[in-house]
């Protein structure tokens, strides 16, 4: 593929990764797709990342460094859009690596199919040397979405490779007066409704092209935390851009706040957490709140709100 083909700009935030970082720029440097803008944005890292970047950046002039101070995933993540100039978009974690062919694979089937957003599967790569393939349940290698069915399968059927940023090619213009909202986990949760829904097609492509690499102390390994919590704000968020937009869409994520706040609670009992308590009393709190709230919009059986009822007001 030559260089008249449309800029992609590839994102990498970072911090924390010198033993990872190398292996994840080199497999993108050495893509088939060869117009790239690579932007590694060191965020803040106290540990050799940031020398590795410039080590990088002088074998390919491609690649564009930014230090900065520590602000989170969402923040490097931001800067990164902000800094980009290409056409497409694509993040890529610094403790990941991709397939040589993932980038060119990803372009041709959004260009082919005019879509504005294109996702792979995905390889969970582990410490043991155990690689477990994660597809999404279609049934052909191929298949297009318009967005609002995209939306529909990610509210429903709730599969990993469907809310993650990290899989996907997007149009740049879907990320118009959009960012990442610095400071909260589960960042992918509060933009990738969105952008589904905003995108006029969405294609999925079976074929696991990204490398998701599990350790124990990423912030998805380290169990349960004050800030797991920020799933359910990010359904919270879903429901109030459902609202006026689609009504079904809309009940759907008012039921999956309360399936959050369980799921929350539930980690909670199970944790060793000093505050375990009053971080379950606040919860239980919230979810009855927002169940009086929303009660004449849950539209669920009778079993399903004395379950709700038992859960938050009896136990």
């Amino acid at each position: 593929m030559n260089n008249c083909e449309e800029l992609i700009s590839v994102i990498v935030p970072i911090y924390k990764v010198e033993r990872y970082l190398k292996k994840c720029v080199e497999t993108i440097m050495n893509q088939t797709y060869s117009n790239l803008e690579i932007i590694l944005v060191d965020d803040g890292s106290p540990d050799s990342c940031g020398v590795i970047c410039e080590e990088l950046a002088k074998k390919d002039s491609r690649i564009k460094v930014i230090h900065k101070n520590n602000g989170g995933l969402s923040d490097a993540r931001n800067e990164g859009i902000r800094t980009s100039t290409g056409e497409y978009l694509l993040f890529v974690d610094s403790d990941d690596f991709i397939s040589y062919s993932m980038i060119e694979t990803l372009y041709k089937s959004i260009k082919k199919n005019n879509a504005d957003m294109v996702a792979c599967g995905y390889k969970k790569v582990f410490s043991s040397g155990i690689v477990e393939e994660q597809q999404f349940s279609v049934k052909n290698r191929e298949e297009i979405l318009t967005g609002e069915d995209a939306t529909k399968r990610l509210l429903y059927l709730m599969e990993p490779g469907m809310v993650v940023a990290w899989n996907k090619l997007e149009r740049r213009e879907l990320w118009k007066n959009m960012e990442f909202p610095v400071g909260k986990q589960h960042e992918d949760d509060f933009t990738t409704y969105r952008l589904m829904y905003n995108s006029s097609k969405v294609v999925l492509i079976n074929d696991p092209l990204y490398y998701y690499t599990q350790r124990e102390d990423s912030i998805i390994g380290t169990g349960f935390s004050l800030k797991s919590i920020d799933k359910i704000e990010a359904y919270e968020k879903a429901c109030a851009f459902f609202k006026e937009k689609n009504r079904e869409f809309y009940l759907r994520a008012i039921n999956l706040v309360l399936i959050m706040n369980k799921r929350c609670c539930e980690e909670v009992i199970r944790s060793e957490h000093p505050e375990k308590k009053e971080i379950l009393k606040k919860l239980k709190k919230l979810g009855r709140m927002f169940y009086l709230k929303n009660f004449y919009n849950i539209k669920r059986g009778f079993k399903y709100h004395m379950k709700i009822i038992g859960f938050y007001f009896l136990m």
